[in-house]
C-alpha cells in the first residue's frame, strides 16, 4: 500500500480509489448481511 501511494500518477491514483471503493462496498455488504441474519 505504501509503495503504491508514493506513485503520483493520476491513472494509478484512480485505480486505487476504485479498488478502495470496491472493498468498502464488500465490507458494507457483509455487514448488512450479518445484521439481516441476526434479525431473523
Amino acid at each position: 500500500m505504501k509503495r503504491i501511494r508514493k506513485i503520483r500518477r493520476e491513472k494509478n491514483h484512480y485505480e486505487i480509489c476504485e479498488t478502495d471503493r470496491f472493498r468498502l462496498y464488500i465490507v458494507i455488504g457483509n455487514y448488512l448481511i450479518i445484521l439481516w441474519g441476526l434479525k431473523k
